[in-house]
């Protein structure tokens, strides 16, 4: 749990970035459950005991919102809540994912799940859309929990809007596809 952590650290084994960080934790790791959390402290990490009990109740993937009942987002950019906010309200509404919040990057996952997706990202922090997506159309159980987020104080963030929005998009066009075209178009290799 948070108040009494088992932290491990990986030397990136990709060379650098989010994605190769968050792959290394993932692949380095063996315990039954893996949570993506970000060193800035944006969201406090008393939210991952919540994400324990989850775990109890047989989830797979618990994914801290936002944008749910008790969550809450203070700054940042507002165009980039704005369409965050936007995308997961509309793939909840169009596709049944069970969060509103798909783009949040903290996140508790079962290395079952893990186990079973093949990660296509290239970019950045979309891979907890897209592990969430494939996870949901794989039929494992998902969730969430509330949790404040807050802006960093200090630094700069690593994340690029216009640079990893596209491949947010994609991983939204994923979901649609599968839901409404039975995977015709698109389909995990």
């Amino acid at each position: 749990t948070a108040s009494n952590p088992r932290t491990k650290v990986f030397k990136n084994k990709y060379g650098g970035g989010v994605l190769g960080a968050i792959k290394t934790g993932f692949e380095e790791t063996k315990e039954d459950y893996v949570v993506v959390f970000m060193a800035d402290l944006s969201e406090d990490p008393e939210y991952i005991n919540d994400m324990i009990e989850k775990t109890k109740e047989g989830y797979d993937i618990v994914c801290g919102s936002r944008y749910m009942q008790g969550g809450k987002q203070i700054g940042g950019p507002k165009l980039k809540a704005f369409l965050s906010r936007m995308a997961g309200l509309s793939l909840h509404l169009l596709t049944g994912i069970p969060t509103l919040d798909i783009s949040n990057s903290f996140k508790l996952y079962s290395r079952k799940a893990l186990k079973s997706i093949t990660i296509e990202s290239t970019g950045g922090f979309e891979i907890g859309m897209e592990v969430v997506v494939k996870a949901y159309f794989k039929r494992y159980k998902i969730t969430e929990v509330p949790v404040i987020w807050r802006e960093r104080e200090k630094g700069m963030s690593k994340f690029k809007f216009s640079k990893w929005l596209p491949r947010y998009l994609w991983w939204y066009w994923y979901a649609l596809s599968n839901k409404w075209l039975g995977g015709l178009l698109i389909a995990e290799k």
